[in-house]
């Protein structure tokens, strides 16, 4: 029979409303107090005005009509179904205004994708609010006053004058789920998927829905529950915080500080302080009094429990604790400031009221005494003093016997003295306001046909106890339901659960996971319940509460203000004399390359000849001696060492040609680096770890392979190894001799054929076969499957052109290989082609542009569209009209729009420099204006040294934009032969687009490619492939061309191998290898024990470019989840991959490469300009006001401000400079190992290619 009645409800309630026409509206009522942030300032809503019936077919009876106010942002995208979200307020008797912050950010996460609807509960806010019809009403009437019982009275004949006698029914729970009900399933939504999200109050409304679901809602989220059965009743309020007051005590017991403080016992300190508050005998207790608190613990207690109620003012409660205790023992000025501010600030800025936000002008108090009185009060009423004493004891309470006695008068009143105990207390009135508990009351809403519900619920949420959450999940028929518990989360967990290092609440990303992936529970995605940032005693989060309650925004116990005054500025002296020293991340001690100088490399090598068979199908391997070596004890303090373990290398002959790739009798030298394990694990495990390029070394994974080794405490193998042809592998480039720097197309054709006639001679015309990449992968599938390693479980890690070299390596599936690690990934098939670098970078300018147009920083330098004004500036540049781009024009002998964009480029593939791209063109556009404030910057674009400038004759060696690795040893630098002989044999699409094209695709971005350097990609293309190619029919002829034909692993995605699993790593920030080729690798790889992992901040090479702490520059999530991943032998189901959300968002003001902000800018703290000339201002303003004779110390701030001025002693001036430690520590190991963009900078080829670097 309710099944009945609730489809019939649902099927009436549609035709009963009539919707008037949508009109545009602002987002922010004007009466909102907004307290969230708005996501989108400018976004358009619409408003629309809706008539319904007081009373909906078989909820009550009447013919009186109300208005409904409803608000949407609709979707600017479609999808496919149409998806909408609701978002409802709680209460009861709050109003949508506290909804449109989230509304708004809910739009921009779903990139508009959806539309975003509220609504004003009925006789609320603009829904016929019932306060507009009794105008003497006030909340704050006395009920112990008849007049004030009358005043209610006379109010109740208003309403019912107006709706009719059913009125009290018809401004209902179920009256108003109605309404809802009746909207979801009109035209405005009927073809839509509908998901409602209800907070507090707001839940029961849902809950409510849900027992007669429109069958087009397909989610339901009920954040900080009212349950449905048991009912929560308001009047247990103070009873259900008793089991949240003992956990927080719990957790201050459990912190160093807060023990310290009113520890071992918290909650115990707190029951004594109040024991001597009332006692009455201290000046401290006898001030501490507000009306309607007896007692001054009742006061205390009334105070404490708002702040409980508050995210932002929840830590405050053992400080105020601590101080009250030291106002007891002694009323001095800070005491009776405290004091001052505690019983003189009661209102609700100062208490509290939680995180509801429902205190706007139209909020309705009727309404929400109307839903409590007659659904979530007790039935039957106590006897207010037995209520009273259940928790007389309790430290947070927000009531005392004379409140709970006015609010039981008052509920006499609404319902009419019914209730046996009214009769003996309140005087009875001529009207009530009551209705009836209907069908759905203390019943619990199964589980909709077709829909699932998520729930929310907070361990410290005193206003909604976790209790009800548990057992309406357990009573809620239904399996397609999940109830997440958040141990530090207050009340509304979408705003009371901040993640670590992200500025985003953890409640907020599992509601949009949910959304996204269309409200299926078990895709959701909940790893930040794991990084939700804990109670913190310590921090300051609300710094107008904090001035408020203790005079400052630093201290909140009062005692360590001066301590950190007199730090600070015994600092000052001494700070620009520290001298840091950096220990890299272990430094090897075996094969020492010097970052300065001779490389040191002492190797014995015992003749090894092996034999080769075929590996791939087959159990046999190649069978080769492994060199014995000798360890060189010489070492460098510059050179990474992983402490307690020396490194080992060793050359290994192995053929030009393997069988089955190409023919030839040829041998050559490939060269092996290794840690070996100092206590090696059973069975015994090995990591490799492949360069990138193709063409680059290996001496840029040592440091990685340190911290593999050092974070295994040893207990591992770690091997690299150069790729044939390249560094200390039979390199190709030191075959070549004759001119070394052409530059015309006609002469770097001339020289590179002689370099391919002399490389042919001497291995044969096999030669371009045998430094393939099949040709690589062979030897390194050898090399696992010999004895070095064929009795270990191994896992092998490539990084960009190291990933195609990885899964070349797939194909063939070592079986002793566990795991395979992709990070930043070239794709496979379709291959990722480098004639189509530039339209890739397309895509990467653009979500940074949209990063900075984000940020309010960024955007106020080059925004709102920053990407419309790097084009119209590179654009104001080529037309060469001023004298700033007539001189840089002139500079470089070229196009000054070209120079600008290829030093952006280079910017945005170096993840120390990226951040100062929008600064870079800030000052260039300043410079367009006035070119005379901006010469000594474009002197620093140009590498002109400036007057001011301290010129290091070793600069070049520290900078970190060079060619990745040591310049000062030719080990380490890339061979352009090998790189060419597989970008223009396997990388590069054939027949290949012709000049105009390529120029055309650069010039569609900011970060572009030099014309010239378009023009020789395609030069070296056709001189590599013979010419084969009608685009290259205007580039002359060479005799030798070197190039070999596409093998069978070609364009074909390799499966995951049996028996291991495959790891991928793909960044939003990486402009070498674009996150388009980790989605299709993910896509065409066959099988399911993968895992891609999308790291929005990060740049290419995620082991280095994914820091989660900014005071540890070298923690980087990538090189974390490896770790794992390693020790957690390859078990992706297992891997802790919680980091990713930790990982440091990109960020425009803080410099994270000092010598390069210094060179541009003049400033290591400062890229805009900006804080000098504040700076000066504030210092010349404080010294205009002070005596000359006051020293002033200036010292700009890293977090950015301009100037932070503290008074010591009341004459001094202090403007404290602190330098960012963290970035320049990580610049500084970054430069003395020449390791970090050695992976981060690969190119397609360098701009001034000559045979020179070859």
């Amino acid at each position: 029979m309710l099944r009945a009645a609730n489809l019939s409800l649902a099927a009436a309630s549609v035709t009963a409303i009539t919707t008037g026409e949508w009109y545009p509206c602002p987002l922010v009522s004007t009466v909102s107090e907004n307290h969230r942030h708005l996501a989108l300032s400018k976004v358009n809503a619409e408003c629309l005005d809706v008539v319904a019936p007081v009373c909906y077919p078989g909820v009550c009876e009447s013919d009186k009509c109300l208005s409904l106010f409803v608000k949407r942002i609709p979707a600017t995208s479609s999808s496919t179904p149409a998806k909408a979200v609701w978002l409802l307020q709680g209460g009861p008797g709050g109003t949508s205004q506290g909804m449109e912050g989230m509304m708004a950010e809910m739009y921009e996460s779903a990139n508009g994708t959806m539309s975003l609807y509220t609504m004003d509960h009925r006789g609320v806010g603009r829904s016929s609010r019932l306060q507009a019809l009794c105008p003497k009403y006030s909340p704050d009437l006395d009920y112990n006053v008849d007049a004030s019982l009358a005043t209610l009275s006379d109010c109740f004949a208003n309403i019912t004058a107006t709706y009719g006698a059913a009125a009290p029914k018809g401004f209902s729970t179920t009256s108003a789920a109605s309404d809802l009900a009746a909207i979801i399933r009109s035209p405005i939504l009927a073809a839509s998927d509908v998901y409602v999200y209800g907070v507090s109050y707001g839940t029961y409304l849902v809950e409510r829905l849900m027992h007669f679901p429109p069958p087009n809602v397909k989610g339901y989220i009920l954040d900080s529950i009212v349950g449905e059965s048991p009912v929560k009743e308001w009047l247990n309020w103070n009873i259900d915080v008793q089991p949240i007051e003992s956990l927080y005590y719990s957790l201050c017991d459990k912190d160093p500080l807060c023990a310290s403080k009113i520890g071992p016992d918290a909650k115990m300190f707190a029951t004594r302080l109040y024991a001597k508050l009332d006692k009455m005998d201290t000046p401290c207790a006898r001030a501490l009094k507000m009306p309607d608190y007896d007692r001054p613990s009742d006061v205390l207690a009334f105070l404490i429990s708002g702040f409980a109620q508050s995210n932002t003012k929840r830590n405050m409660i053992p400080a105020i604790l601590f101080r009250m205790q030291k106002c007891v023992d002694h009323y001095d000025e800070a005491a009776q400031f405290l004091i001052k501010a505690l019983v003189g600030g009661n209102d609700e800025k100062l208490l509290g009221a939680g995180n509801d936000a429902l205190a706007t002008t139209e909020d309705d108090d009727l309404l929400y005494h109307n839903i409590i009185t007659n659904e979530l009060y007790a039935t039957v009423l106590p006897d207010p003093e037995a209520v009273a004493k259940k928790f007389a004891r309790q430290t947070w309470r927000s009531s005392t016997l004379a409140l709970i006695q006015q609010d039981i008068a008052e509920v006499c009143v609404y319902r009419g003295n019914k209730d046996p105990l009214c009769e003996q207390r309140v005087k009875r009135q001529k009207n009530s306001f009551f209705y009836a508990h209907d069908e759905y009351w203390n019943k619990t809403a199964a589980v909709p046909k077709g829909a699932s519900v998520l729930m929310l619920s907070g361990a410290l949420d005193t206003q909604t106890t976790t209790v009800y959450a548990v057992a309406e999940e357990a009573n809620m028929a239904g399996g397609n339901k999940l109830l997440l518990q958040f141990p530090f989360g207050g009340h509304s967990i979408v705003d009371t659960t901040p993640t670590k290092n992200e500025g985003k609440m953890c409640g907020q990303v599992i509601f949009n996971s949910y959304l996204q992936v269309n409200g299926d529970l078990s895709k959701i995605d909940t790893r930040c319940v794991k990084r939700i940032v804990p109670l913190d005693f310590n921090t300051i989060l609300d710094t107008y509460m904090a001035r408020t309650l203790f005079g400052n925004t630093t201290d909140m116990f009062g005692d360590s203000t001066f301590v950190v005054v007199e730090s600070e500025a015994g600092k000052v002296t001494n700070d620009e004399n520290d001298i840091i020293v950096h220990a890299a991340a272990g430094a090897l001690a075996g094969c020492v390359l010097a970052v300065i100088g001779i490389a040191i490399y002492v190797k014995v090598v015992k003749s090894a000849e092996g034999t080769v068979v075929d590996m791939r199908g087959s159990d046999n391997v190649m069978a080769m001696a492994e060199n014995e070596t000798t360890m060189d004890e010489s070492k460098d303090d510059a050179a990474p060492t992983a402490k307690g373990s020396d490194a080992q290398c060793s050359d290994i002959t192995v053929p030009l040609c393997h069988p089955g790739v190409c023919e030839s009798t040829e041998k050559i030298s490939v060269f092996v680096k290794r840690y070996p394990a100092k206590t090696p694990s059973k069975p015994a495990k090995a990591v490799w770890l492949l360069q990138g390029g193709p063409g680059l070394p290996s001496p840029a994974m040592e440091s990685t392979m340190a911290d593999m080794y050092l974070a295994a405490n040893g207990t591992l193998d770690v091997y690299t190894m150069d790729h044939r042809g390249v560094g200390r592998s039979t390199p190709l480039s030191t075959i070549c001799t004759g001119d070394q720097a052409p530059t015309t197309p006609e002469a770097i054709a001339s020289t590179l054929s002689t370099c391919f006639e002399a490389i042919k001679a001497k291995y044969g015309a096999a030669a371009p076969k045998g430094f393939s990449t099949t040709s690589a992968a062979t030897d390194l599938a050898a090399i696992i499957q010999s004895p070095l390693t064929a009795a270990s479980e191994v896992y092998v890690y490539g990084v960009s052109y190291g990933t195609y070299l990885v899964e070349r390596l797939m194909h063939f599936s070592p079986p002793n290989v566990k795991g395979y690690i992709l990070d930043s990934i070239v794709g496979e098939s379709p291959v990722k082609e480098w004639d189509d670098w530039d339209k890739d970078i397309a895509s990467v300018e653009t979500y940074y542009y949209s990063l900075c147009d984000k940020d309010p920083f960024c955007a106020s330098k080059i925004g709102p569209n920053s990407k419309k004004f790097a084009h119209q500036l590179l654009a104001k540049l080529d037309k060469n009209d001023t004298e700033c781009a007539q001189t840089l024009s002139s500079a470089v002998g070229g196009s000054a729009s070209d120079f600008l964009g290829t030093t952006l480029g280079g910017m945005a593939s170096n993840y120390h420099q990226r951040n100062m791209i929008p600064a870079v063109l800030y000052h260039m556009n300043n410079c367009l204006k006035d070119f005379a404030s901006e010469e000594n910057f474009l002197a620093g674009l140009l590498g002109i040294p400036t007057d001011e400038e301290d010129v290091d004759d070793d600069a070049s060696v520290k900078r970190n934009d060079v060619l990745p690795g040591d310049i000062t040893n030719e080990n380490s630098m890339m061979d352009m032969v090998l790189y060419g002989n597989i970008v223009n044999s396997e990388l590069w699409e054939t027949p290949s687009p012709n000049a105009k094209t390529l120029l055309h695709d650069t010039q569609q971005i900011t970060w572009r490619t030099a014309a010239a350097t378009v023009q020789q990609r395609l030069v070296l293309y056709c001189v590599f492939r013979g010419n084969s190619d009608s685009v290259c029919a205007d580039i002359p002829k060479q005799k030798t061309s070197f190039f070999y034909e596409r093998d069978a692993y070609w364009n074909k995605t390799a499966g995951v191998p049996k028996g291991a699993s495959v790891l991928m790593y793909s960044s939003a920030i990486d402009t070498q290898t674009i996150p388009k080729y980790a989605d299709v690798e993910n896509a065409t790889m066959a099988g399911t024990n993968k895992l891609l992992l999308h790291f929005p901040y990060g740049g290419h090479s995620a082991v280095s470019t994914t820091n989660t702490d900014a005071e540890e520059p070298t923690r980087n999530c990538g090189q974390d989840i490896l770790n794992a991943y390693v020790s957690g032998n390859g078990d992706i189901s297992k891997l802790d991959t919680s980091c990713v959300a930790e990982v440091l968002p990109l960020e425009f003001q803080i410099v994270h490469d000092e010598d390069k902000a210094k060179a541009l800018f003049g400033s290591t703290t400062d890229m805009y300009g900006d804080m000098e000339r504040l700076v000066q201002t504030a210092v010349k303003s404080q010294s205009a006001a002070t005596e000359a004779k006051h020293n002033v110390e200036i010292i700009a701030l890293s977090c950015g401000m301009a100037a932070c001025v503290l008074a010591v002693i009341g004459m001094a001036i202090y403007v404290k400079k602190v330098t960012a430690k963290a970035s320049s520590e990580s610049k500084k190991a970054a430069d003395a190992n020449s390791t970090e963009d050695a992976k981060t900078v690969e190119e397609p080829v360098k701009e001034d290619i000559s045979v020179a670097e070859v």
